[in-house]
């Protein structure tokens, strides 16, 4: 007896597809005379039929389908994550024989707990209606691959979804994993992408020549980027959504809207918080989408942190906001500004090395190592130049004659290592000693009698003077070198800005950009005694997704100069005048590093 027919969108269809093939089937086809999107959208009620579906749902997938780099820019809770996901999967169930989806974030519990995580969840639930779904989960390669575990020759894991983490561990290894890997469609989804290292852009190269053509003759490469703002010009969701016309033509979003961005055929969906879904909806009344932003979330976060906050900005509006960034000790612009990258040109060989630890073992922070010299330049100026740095291997299960050899003194004789082939002294060798009194037992049985000097970040600042140009008006009108205990209000802020004061004062030579990113991770404040003061590391570490291990361990190393004699001091210049107790000088520099900010923006517009 002959299988029985149906007609949909103009077209005979046996009993063989159920409505769900058929929607996939119509995308694989290219969508018909509905277009694309009205088959994603009937694929995903099919799917997911209670998930909700608004106009943020219409807008995202419209974006997708029509681009190939979309970057998702919003808010926490703006559910860009979980749209990427469901497109992902409905676009590798239409084609599951010749896609491979690329799905990445920054670390491995970050992957299982968000985006790859909320894959796995859309699979199941999707699987659990319609079994015969595509896919075969592979827990151990954090993967779905096409071909069954008894497939008869072996399986091709290029067809499916693989889900890789950009850190292992602390080390960072980026997306080279995915290089060289050739499918006729290749889909990419980058999550948290303001936290990736610059390989996120720097495999897009790649990629593209790793695909087939599409109908259009064009790689059939999707590429989806998502994150939270972080108002930083420099990482790679600033990068990546830059407007066409330039940051500063999208320098006040205040409602959802689109642009095009830098890439051939790239486009920013920014997904304005205040304008969420749930505020269509008079106030008071319950909020229609749950987990999607609403007011009392947004009541939550403005009462704790205030509404001209960088939370406030990130967590409930979504929207860049460079000139932010302000509230750093020390920035990329700074560095440039005042030739900081600059190759260090000596006057004489007769110059002082100095080594430099942040310790840190069996937690998130990494142990770094670095080293700097100083000396006069050739312009008549003294500088430091920074010399490098480098992460100190810690094996946990490290043995010597059957004893264990605990990670304190693999760090000892790795500094003691170091500093020998580098001719630095022990006595010249500075690290921060706050929770790792251990460290400085471990430095004695290395290295003797003639040890490296712990500095205790918690202290209270000293009273040397903030730098040698920096005065203060005193009551009967004489002038004095304004000190650090009246400037800060902990000896990491005064080793923070003693950084910053070395680069402003054009001292400072050949400094890696890695760790001027770092200081851009951290805020200040100004206490109300008008001194300032550093968030703490953990929340920082909360805030930002990663530790500032490497810009604390240079504030070691310049303190280590400054005790071996470096003067932080710009040469002839004007001696800087701040009245005590009338004007917060921190201010004014924020001040004027924010205009800094917007006219190096529009001179980049232009």
């Amino acid at each position: 007896m002959p299988a029985s027919k149906k007609q949909r969108y103009g077209f005979e269809w046996d009993d063989s597809y159920d409505d769900l093939a058929i929607e996939l089937e119509m995308i694989t086809r290219g969508g018909g005379d509905l277009g694309l999107f009205e088959h994603f959208m009937r694929a995903r009620t099919l799917a997911w039929p209670d998930r909700y579906r608004h106009r943020w749902t219409e807008l995202i997938y419209n974006e997708i389908i029509s681009n190939i780099v979309t970057i998702l820019m919003g808010p926490g809770s703006s559910q860009k994550t979980s749209h990427a996901s469901e497109y992902i999967l409905l676009d590798y169930w239409a084609h599951s024989q010749n896609t491979l989806a690329l799905v990445s974030t920054t670390t491995v519990d970050k992957l299982e707990l968000a985006v790859f995580g909320e894959i796995k969840m859309l699979f199941n639930s999707a699987r659990h209606r319609w079994p015969w779904l595509a896919g075969n989960p592979i827990e151990s390669k954090k993967a779905i691959s096409t071909d069954a575990f008894d497939y008869a020759d072996a399986r091709d894991i290029r067809k499916g979804i693989i889900g890789r983490a950009c850190y292992v561990g602390k080390q960072y290894v980026g997306l080279g994993v995915f290089a060289g890997i050739k499918q006729q469609r290749i889909r990419f989804l980058a999550d948290e992408l303001q936290f990736m290292a610059p390989t996120f852009l720097d495999c897009l190269p790649n990629m593209f020549q790793s695909a087939g053509l599409d109908r259009n003759g064009e790689p059939d490469v999707k590429v989806i980027g998502s994150g939270n703002p972080k108002h930083d010009q420099h990482d790679q969701l600033a990068i990546a959504a830059e407007p066409a016309t330039g940051w500063d033509s999208k320098s006040d979003v205040k409602k959802t809207e689109c642009w095009d961005t830098k890439f051939h055929r790239g486009r920013c969906v920014n997904l304005i918080g205040l304008d969420s879904p749930n505020f269509d909806v008079a106030e008071g009344v319950k909020p229609p989408y749950p987990r999607l932003l609403s007011r009392p979330t947004v009541k939550l976060v403005s009462s704790r942190w205030g509404t001209n906050s960088l939370q406030f900005y990130s967590q409930c509006v979504g929207a860049m906001k460079i000139g932010m960034i302000g509230n750093r000790v020390l920035t990329d612009l700074i560095c440039q500004n005042h030739r900081a990258y600059d190759k260090a040109v000596w006057a004489s060989d007769l110059l002082t090395k100095v080594g430099f630890l942040d310790p840190a073992w069996g937690g998130q922070d990494r142990c770094v190592w670095g080293w700097l010299e100083f000396g006069p330049l050739l312009e008549g100026i003294d500088a430091i130049r920074f010399g490098g740095w480098e992460e100190v291997p810690i094996d946990p299960d490290l043995q010597e004659r059957g004893q264990k050899v605990d990670p304190d003194t693999q760090i000892a004789r790795f500094c003691r290592d170091k500093a020998t082939g580098l001719s630095i002294s022990p006595d010249n060798i500075f690290y921060g000693s706050t929770g790792r009194g251990t460290t400085g037992a471990a430095f004695a049985r290395v290295f003797g009698s003639s040890v490296p000097v712990p500095l205790a970040e918690g202290d209270r600042p000293t009273g040397r003077p903030v730098r040698h140009d920096f005065y203060v008006l005193q009551e009967d009108g004489n002038k004095r070198l304004k000190r650090c205990d009246e400037e800060y209000g902990r000896f990491n802020a005064e080793m923070w800005f003693s950084v910053r004061n070395v680069v402003e004062c054009e001292q400072m030579r050949e400094l890696d950009k890695a760790v001027v990113r770092e200081f851009e991770l951290r805020e200040y404040v100004s206490s109300k005694n008008g001194r300032i003061e550093l968030e703490s590391k953990d929340d920082t570490r909360e805030r930002m997704g990663e530790s500032p291990d490497l810009a604390d361990a240079l504030s070691f190393g310049v303190e280590g100069a400054r005790q071996r004699g470096f003067i932080i001091k710009r040469a002839g210049w004007q001696m800087i005048e701040s009245e005590s107790g009338t004007e917060d000088s921190i201010d004014k520099d924020s001040a004027e590093y924010e205009q800094a900010i917007q006219d190096c923006l529009i001179h980049h517009g232009q």
